[in-house]
C-alpha cells in the first residue's frame, strides 16, 4: 500500500501544481495581468482562479489514478486469496497478479474502474483544491512569497479545504456505503439513490456521520497540503509563475 501511495501522491501533487503554473502562465499572458496570491495586490477574478484550479485538480487525480487503480486492483486481488490456501489453492504475489493479468486480460485489466474511479474522486479533488487555494488567499496575503516554514493559516487552510469539501460531498459517501452493504441498489444510479434515501430517512439521512467525516478529512487535508507546501519550500519550487 505505502509503495502504490508514494508515486500516487507525488503524480497527485506534481501534476497539480505543473498544471497550475502553466496554465496560470497562460492566462497572465492573455490578460496581461500578474499573478498573487493575496489581498491588496493584482488577482485574477474568481471565475479565472476557479477554472485554473478546476482543470489542475481534475489532471492531478487522472495521473495519480494511474497509480492508484491498479495498486487497488492488485490490493484486492490479495486480499480475495487470503484463506485460499487452507482449502489448497496457491496465493499468487503482487508480481504475479500483474504477470497473469496482463497475460489474460492485457494492460486493460490492470485499469479496471479507472474511469468509474475518476467519476467519483474527481469531484471531491476539485472541490478539496479550489477550496485550499480560495482559503489561502483569504488566510494567508503573502502566500507567494518566499518563506522558509509551513504557518499555521496554511494549515488552516487545507483543514477548512478539507472539512467543507467533505460535508458537501457526504451524500455521495453515504450512497457509496449503502450500496457497498446491500442495502441500496447499486443500478438506481445517484440521483434516484438520493431520492430513494432521502425519502427513507428524510434529509439527514443523507449527511449521517457528517461530523466525524468532516473532522478526520480536516486533518487529513491539513497535512496533505502542510506537506505539500513543506515539500515546495524544501525544493524551493516558486508558485508565482510572473518572473
Amino acid at each position: 500500500a505505502i509503495i502504490g501511495a508514494v508515486p500516487s501522491s507525488a503524480l497527485y501533487f506534481g501534476v497539480y501544481e505543473g498544471v497550475k503554473v502553466r496554465l496560470t502562465k497562460q492566462v497572465s499572458r492573455l490578460r496581461k495581468e500578474k499573478w498573487c496570491g493575496g489581498k491588496g495586490r493584482d488577482v485574477f477574478p474568481f471565475k479565472c482562479r476557479a477554472l485554473i484550479h478546476v482543470v489542475s485538480a481534475a489532471c492531478g487525480n487522472a495521473a495519480s489514478s494511474l497509480v492508484f487503480v491498479p495498486k487497488e486492483y492488485i490490493k484486492q486481488t490479495l486480499q480475495a486469496q487470503m484463506g485460499t490456501t487452507a482449502s489448497g489453492n496457491v496465493n499468487l504475489g503482487a508480481v504475479s497478479i500483474i504477470k497473469a493479468t496482463l497475460k489474460e486480460q492485457g494492460l486493460k485489466g490492470l485499469y479496471r474502474g479507472y474511469w468509474p474511479t475518476l467519476s467519483r474522486n474527481i469531484p471531491s479533488a476539485v472541490l478539496r483544491f479550489t477550496l485550499y487555494e480560495e482559503f489561502k488567499i483569504c488566510l494567508v496575503p503573502n502566500s507567494t512569497d518566499s518563506s522558509n516554514k509551513v504557518s499555521f493559516r496554511l494549515l488552516l487552510a487545507g483543514a477548512l479545504a478539507g472539512a467543507v469539501a467533505s460535508g458537501i460531498t457526504t451524500p455521495f459517501d453515504v450512497i457509496k456505503t449503502q450500496v457497498a452493504t446491500g442495502k441500496l441498489d447499486r443500478n438506481l444510479g445517484v440521483f434516484r439513490s438520493l431520492v430513494s434515501l432521502s425519502k427513507e430517512n428524510g434529509i439527514k439521512g443523507l449527511y449521517v456521520g457528517i461530523r466525524p467525516r468532516m473532522f478526520i478529512s480536516s486533518m487529513f487535508t491539513a497535512v496533505g497540503f502542510g506537506s505539500f507546501e513543506a515539500v515546495k519550500i524544501l525544493l524551493k519550487v516558486d508558485s508565482s509563475p510572473s518572473r
